[in-house]
């Protein structure tokens, strides 16, 4: 059966209308899902270094409350309130040094079972935090990769997508390797 010229002329434009529908509707669709995945990503790592950083805090909040149990001196009580204020603050490097000198002055606090806990949970702490900033670090660049990239973001501007502006974290501390052993 011989296809009239008018009939293919239908058909092409059936098809090129196919092609732009899944251009213009499906191809902006998927982009836009993968920035919201990307947008939650990024949001979770967040949550994760809070949970860490809360961990950290907590961590000190029993040994002070193990110092207190080992020993009732009221010096001995402000140094480690001294250090878990450093720990709030994000001066680990302080709070850490600040116990070594406690546990130097009152050598049967090393025995204790919290603050054991303390010497293994710590770093183990620190070596999450440290993780968790770099997954969110790498999640940051990837999503500003996305958001950014021709035609991304002609797509996501044509659907409306508001794109975030996440910040990097920065350190302080930045190139300094995370302790093993804070007490050494």
């Amino acid at each position: 059966m011989k296809i009239s010229g008018t009939l293919k002329i239908v058909i092409i434009v059936v098809i090129l209308l196919a092609i732009g529908l899944i251009v213009g509707l499906i191809i902006p669709i998927s982009v836009q899902n993968t920035a919201i995945r990307m947008e939650e990503q990024i949001h979770e790592f967040q949550s994760n270094i809070g949970a860490q950083e809360q961990r950290r805090f907590d961590l000190y909040n029993t040994l002070a409350e193990a110092v207190n149990a080992a020993r009732n001196a009221d010096e001995l009580q402000l140094q480690i309130a001294e250090a878990r204020t450093a720990a709030e603050g994000g001066d680990v490097a302080e709070a850490n040094r600040i116990i070594q000198v406690v546990v130097e002055a009152y050598p049967e606090l090393g025995s204790h079972q919290a603050y054991l806990a303390f010497m293994t949970e710590a770093p183990l702490t620190e070596n999450q935090i440290a993780r968790y900033r770099e997954s969110f670090n790498n999640a940051v660049r990837t999503y500003r990769s996305h958001v950014r990239r021709v035609p991304n973001s002609t797509f996501l501007n044509w659907r409306g997508h508001e794109i975030q502006n996440f910040q990097f974290l920065e350190f302080e501390q930045a190139g300094q390797p995370a302790p093993t052993n804070l007490f050494d």
